[in-house]
C-alpha cells in the first residue's frame, strides 16, 4: 500500500484507469478456479476418509473384536481432525468462491 494517507487516496481514486489488466484479471480468474478444484478435490478426499474410517468402526464393532480405548480414542480423534478439515475446506470453499462472484 501507499505511503499516502487512506482517505486522501480514496479521495484522488480515478475510476476510469483500470485497476487490473485483462491479462491479469484473466490470470487471477484462472488461479482462483484452480484453487476452487484443488479444495474441491480436498473435501472429496477427506469425504472418502470420513467414510472409510466408519466403515472400519463398523468392521471392527461385527468382527467383535477388541479395540483398546487407546486405539479406540486415536480413531476418534482422526475422525474429529478430518471433520474439523472437511469444515475449513468448506468454509475456504465459500470465501474463494464469494471472492470470485465480487471479482466479475
Amino acid at each position: 500500500m501507499s505511503s499516502e494517507p487512506f482517505a486522501h487516496q480514496v479521495e484522488t481514486f480515478n475510476d476510469e484507469v483500470p485497476v487490473f489488466s485483462q491479462s491479469a484479471y484473466e490470470l487471477r480468474l484462472h488461479t482462483e478456479a484452480e484453487l476452487l478444484i484443488a479444495l474441491e478435490t480436498l473435501k472429496e478426499y477427506t469425504i472418502g476418509l470420513l467414510s472409510e474410517l466408519k466403515d472400519l468402526q463398523l468392521a471392527i464393532s461385527s468382527l467383535g473384536l477388541h479395540v483398546d480405548t487407546e486405539q479406540y480414542a486415536m480413531i476418534m480423534l482422526n475422525q474429529d481432525e478430518l471433520a474439523k478439515q472437511y469444515y475449513t475446506i468448506s468454509q475456504t470453499k465459500i470465501v474463494v468462491a464469494d471472492a470470485c462472484s465480487s471479482t466479475q
